[in-house]
């Protein structure tokens, strides 16, 4: 009869060692016995391995800085100057029946292109046109005049349309925006909103 070992033995042993160690405290500091000196043992560190591993570690998350990411939203918002609203009410849309005819300031009416039809305003005055059901938002130049329905205040190309949602309705009631010569964007408020 023999008494052999089992062979997973030796390895469970060093892993249990491995485990051990890691777990024991490390050394803060090494000394070189000088000649003829007695080898002393190690110092024991004040810190443990935890500790160590804990000053290595990235600093938790502070729950402050975790914010809802909607109250951010809002927290930005009301920092930012709210533009004051020029017009609202009813727009609605034109394209296909009208795509290729000329418009009230000569040129051809594209349905492709950021245009609208205003009773008012002069061509070439850009208006930034925003959707009060889905906040979304579109800048547009004035090139004709309409809407000729009454209670309507614009009437925009089927891409602006596009862009602000309103396709599938038809109609929806807008805010617009009057922009200064020379912007080309909506005010950054309108624009944080809409996103």
């Amino acid at each position: 009869m023999s008494l052999a070992r089992p062979r997973a033995l030796p390895a469970a042993s060093v892993l249990l060692a491995a485990l051990l160690s890691a777990c024991a405290p490390l050394p803060t500091e090494r000394t070189t016995p000088a000649q003829g000196d007695a080898v002393r043992a190690p110092q024991a560190s004040s810190r443990t391995g935890a500790e160590l591993l804990a000053k290595m570690a990235p600093p938790p998350l502070r729950p402050d800085r975790m914010k809802d990411p909607a109250k951010a939203m809002q927290e930005r918002l009301y920092e930012l100057e709210w533009p004051e609203v020029d017009q609202q009410g009813v727009a609605s849309w034109y394209g296909p029946g009208f795509h290729g005819r000329k418009t009230a300031n000569g040129e051809r009416f594209n349905q492709y292109e950021l245009t609208a039809a205003h009773p008012t305003y002069e061509f070439g005055t850009q208006l930034c046109v925003r959707s009060k059901s889905t906040g979304q938002a579109v800048v547009v130049r004035v090139n004709d005049r309409g809407p000729f329905v009454k209670n309507r205040v614009i009437d925009l190309s089927k891409a602006a349309a596009e862009e602000i949602g309103m396709l599938g309705k038809g109609v929806k009631s807008v805010e617009i925006y009057k922009l200064d010569e020379g912007e080309d964007s909506c005010p950054e408020a309108v624009l944080a909103a809409s996103n």
